[in-house]
C-alpha cells in the first residue's frame, strides 16, 4: 500500500470519527498527523481536518490567535507535484473562515476548486466537497452554487460507494442543510428525510451520525413554518441520541440542548428546561471537562437572566473563569466573554463590561506576544464587527495602549485604530495627534516604501481633509499613492487614496487629473466585489469624463454606476436619481432626447418621493425634463415643466439654474406663438437677473 493511499485511508477514518462526534479520538490522530510538518500533504490534511473538527465541535473554529501560524502561503500551490485532492485541501486551509487572505484571491482559488468538482481523484472527497461548498457560500452568499456542488458530489459518491455508506449519507445530509441555506426548506426536508431513512437502515436508529441529520431537519422545519416549535420533535430525538451515544457534556449535546430550550420556551414549557440544564451541569462537574463545563454554566445562567440577576451573574462569572482555564488550546472563552459582557451592558454596568473586555484583551496579548497584531484583530473582529451591540469605548483603547510595549506591532495597530475611532467620534484634532504618532512609529520601524507607511500617510491626509486643510491633505494622499505605485500594489487603502484624491481634484475642477485616479479605484473595487464603492467610483469617473468633454466614456461610466446601484438597492434612492439625471443630460448633449426624457422623468419621480416635490433636486429634474421636451418639439409640455421648475428653483437662490429654466420657458412659449407670455417672461427675467 502506498504512503498516499495510507494517508487517504487515515483521513477518511478521522472524518468518520468527526461525523460521529468522537472528537477525543479524532484529536489524538490529528495531533499525530500534525507532527509531520516536513510532509506537506500530511500536514495540510491534518490542519484541514482540525478545522473540520472544530467546526463540528462548534467552538467558534480554530483559535483566532493561532490562525496565521497554521495557514500555509497561497503560493505553495504546485499542481505538478500534488494531486487534485491536495489542492482542495490547500484551498480549505487558505479559505475556510479566513480573515487574512484577500477576497479576490479567495475567489480565484474557489474558482479553481469548482473546476475540480468533476475530478476522478476523489481521495477524501466527501469532506473536501462539503467544506469547499461552505467556503464558497461564505465568500459569495451563493447557496445555489453550494447545492450544485453537493448534488454533483452526491451523485459521484453514490456511484463509487453505493447508498449504504456513511460518506454518501454524510454528503446527503449536508445537501439537505444547503437547501435550507438556499431558502428551499421543503426540499431540505425531503432530502433530509431521505438521508435519515438511509442512515437508520445502514447505521441503526441510535447512531450518533443521525444527530447531524435531525439537527438539519429541525432547522429546515423551523424555516419552512417560521416557527421554532416545528423543529422540536427532531431536536428531541437528536437529544435522546446525544445522551445515549455522546453524553450530556459533549459539545454537540450542549448545542442541541440550546435548540431544545428555544423550542420549549416557544411552547410555554419552561418548567422542562431547568431540569435538563441542571442535569447537564451536574454531568459536566462530575467529568471535569472544562470546555463543556463553561458552556453548561453559561446555559444555566440564561435560565436565571430575567428572574434572578445575582444568580445569573454568578454563573456567568464561573463560565468565564472556567473558560479562561480551558482556552489554552481553543477559543471557547470568546463565547463566555461575550455572554458576560452582554449581561453587564444590559444591566448598565459599563465599568465591569469594559473590565472584562480589557482582561480578555490581555489574555490574548499573553498568548500572542506583543509583536503580532493577531490578538488585536481577534478582539476587534469578534466584538466590534460580529456583535454590533458591543461598541468598544475609546477608554478601552487608551487603557490597552498603556499596557502594551510601545515598540510592538500590536501597539502600532491599536494606535491606528484608536485614531480612527477618535476621528469617527468627531475629535479630529486628537485623532491627528495619534495619526502622527503612528507615522513616527512607521518611520522608525518600516521602510519608506512599505504599505504600513503608505497607510499612515493616507490616514493623516484624510484627517487634514476633515480639518479643512486641503493642501496638506492632498500632499499626504499623493505621497501615499506614489508609494503604492512603486510597490505595484493594489489594496483597499490604495483604492481609498485614489478615490479621495480624485474627489478633491473634482472639487478643484482638475477633471483630467481625476480620471486615472477613479479608473484605479474602480478597477480595484470591481475586482474586490464591492459594488457600492465601484458604483461611486464609476459615477465620479463619469463626472470627470463629462467635464472633460468625453461624452461617450462618461455615459458608459454612469450606466455602470446605475447598474451597480440598482443591484445593491432594493428601493429607489438619491444615488440612483442623481446618476439618472447625469445620464439624461448626457443624452441631451448626444441628441438622444427620448432617452433623456425617460431618465429625467424617472429621476424626478424618485426625488419627489424621497426628498419632496419642492426639493432643489426635483426642481432641477424638471428643468432637464423641460429641456428634453423642447428638443422633442413638444413645446406645451416644455413650457409647463420649465415654469414648474422656476417655481421650485427660485426658492433656493440658484440664479444660474433658475435663469436657465426661464430661457427654456421663454423659447417654448415663443415657439407656441404666445408673444405676450414670452415678453412678460423676458421682462421678469431682466428684472430678476439684471
Amino acid at each position: 500500500m502506498s504512503e498516499r493511499t495510507e494517508l487517504r485511508i487515515e483521513a477518511e477514518s478521522i472524518i468518520s470519527l468527526v461525523y460521529h462526534y468522537s472528537f477525543d479520538e479524532a484529536e489524538k490522530r490529528i495531533s499525530e498527523m500534525e507532527k509531520a510538518e516536513d510532509d506537506y500533504p500530511c500536514y495540510a490534511i491534518a490542519v484541514c481536518l482540525r478545522y473540520m473538527m472544530e467546526d463540528y465541535r462548534d467552538i467558534n473554529q480554530m483559535p483566532f490567535w493561532d490562525y496565521e501560524a497554521r495557514i500555509l502561503p497561497v503560493d505553495q500551490l504546485n499542481e505538478d507535484k500534488i494531486t487534485a485532492s491536495e489542492i482542495w485541501i490547500r484551498v480549505l486551509v487558505s479559505c475556510v473562515k479566513s480573515m487574512t487572505v484577500p477576497q479576490d484571491e479567495r475567489k480565484k482559488i474557489i474558482g479553481k476548486v469548482s473546476s475540480l468538482v468533476s475530478s476522478d481523484d476523489m481521495d477524501i472527497g466527501p469532506y473536501i466537497l462539503v467544506q469547499s461548498m461552505k467556503a464558497y457560500n461564505n465568500l459569495d452568499s451563493n447557496p445555489g452554487q453550494a447545492v450544485r456542488i453537493l448534488k454533483e458530489c452526491y451523485e459521484k459518491m453514490l456511484g463509487v460507494y453505493g447508498k449504504d455508506d456513511w460518506r454518501v449519507i454524510a454528503v446527503l445530509a449536508e445537501l439537505a442543510s444547503a437547501y435550507t441555506d438556499y431558502d428551499k426548506p421543503e426540499k431540505a426536508i425531503e432530502v433530509g428525510e431521505n438521508a435519515y431513512k438511509e442512515a437508520v437502515g445502514y447505521l441503526g436508529k441510535d447512531d450518533s451520525m443521525l444527530i447531524m441529520i435531525l439537527d438539519n431537519l429541525a432547522s429546515a422545519a423551523t424555516v419552512l413554518y417560521n416557527d421554532d416549535t416545528k423543529g422540536y420533535p427532531y431536536l428531541r430525538d437528536a437529544y435522546d441520541i446525544c445522551l445515549k451515544t455522546l453524553g450530556a457534556d459533549n459539545p454537540k449535546s450542549l448545542d442541541i440542548e440550546e435548540g431544545l430550550e428555544i423550542a420549549l420556551e416557544y411552547m410555554g414549557k419552561n418548567d422542562e428546561i431547568l431540569p435538563i440544564k441542571e442535569n447537564t451541569l451536574a454531568v459536566c462537574l462530575e467529568k471535569g471537562n472544562k470546555r463543556s463545563l463553561a458552556s453548561a454554566y453559561s446555559s444555566l445562567a440564561g435560565s436565571y437572566h430575567d428572574s434572578d440577576a445575582k444568580k445569573c451573574e454568578e454563573l456567568l462569572l464561573k463560565a468565564y473563569e472556567t473558560a479562561k482555564e480551558a482556552c489554552k488550546e481553543d477559543s471557547i472563552v470568546f463565547r463566555q466573554v461575550l455572554s458576560l459582557v452582554r449581561f453587564y451592558k444590559e444591566k448598565g454596568n459599563e465599568v465591569k463590561a469594559d473590565g472584562i473586555l480589557l482582561d480578555f484583551f490581555m489574555v490574548l496579548v499573553d498568548r500572542c506576544g506583543t509583536d503580532s497584531s493577531v490578538a488585536y484583530i481577534s478582539f476587534i473582529d469578534l466584538f466590534a464587527q460580529h456583535f454590533q451591540f458591543l461598541q468598544l469605548p475609546l477608554s478601552l483603547f487608551k487603557a490597552a495602549l498603556s499596557r502594551i510595549d510601545a515598540d510592538s506591532m500590536l501597539y502600532f495597530t491599536l494606535l491606528t485604530e484608536y485614531a480612527v475611532r477618535l476621528k469617527q467620534s468627531g475629535a479630529i484634532d486628537d485623532a491627528m495627534g495619534y495619526y502622527k504618532e503612528a507615522l513616527s512609529f512607521a518611520e522608525k520601524h518600516f521602510t519608506s516604501e512599505s504599505e504600513a507607511y503608505a497607510a499612515c500617510r493616507l490616514n493623516i491626509g484624510i484627517a487634514f481633509e476633515a480639518l479643512g486643510n486641503r493642501r496638506r491633505a492632498m500632499r499626504y494622499i499623493r505621497e501615499c499613492i506614489e508609494i503604492y505605485h512603486k510597490l505595484d500594489t493594489h489594496s483597499k487603502d490604495s483604492a481609498l487614496a485614489s478615490y479621495n484624491l480624485g474627489i478633491m481634484y473634482i472639487d478643484e475642477g482638475r477633471f483630467e487629473e481625476a480620471i486615472p485616479l477613479f479608473e484605479e479605484a474602480l478597477a480595484f473595487y470591481k475586482k474586490d466585489g464591492n459594488n457600492v464603492q465601484a458604483a461611486s467610483s464609476a459615477f465620479h469617473l463619469g463626472i470627470s469624463y463629462q467635464e472633460s468633454k468625453k461624452l461617450e466614456k462618461a455615459y458608459r461610466c454612469f450606466s455602470e454606476a446605475y447598474a451597480k446601484y440598482i443591484a445593491e438597492s432594493e428601493e429607489e434612492n438619491a444615488l440612483i436619481s442623481e446618476t439618472l439625471i447625469h445620464m439624461a443630460t448626457l443624452n441631451i448633449d448626444m441628441g438622444n432626447y427620448h432617452k433623456a426624457l425617460e431618465q429625467a422623468k424617472k429621476a424626478y419621480d424618485i426625488d419627489k418621493e424621497i426628498k419632496g416635490e419642492d426639493s432643489y433636486t426635483a426642481g432641477f429634474d424638471l428643468y432637464v425634463v423641460s429641456t428634453s421636451f423642447w428638443f422633442l418639439k413638444r413645446y406645451e409640455e416644455a413650457a409647463k415643466n420649465a415654469m414648474q421648475a422656476i417655481r421650485i428653483l427660485e426658492k433656493y437662490d440658484n440664479d444660474i439654474q433658475t435663469e436657465a429654466a426661464f430661457e427654456v420657458a421663454i423659447e417654448a412659449y415663443e415657439k407656441l406663438g404666445k408673444i405676450k407670455r414670452t415678453e412678460a417672461l423676458r421682462e421678469e427675467m431682466r428684472r430678476r437677473f439684471r
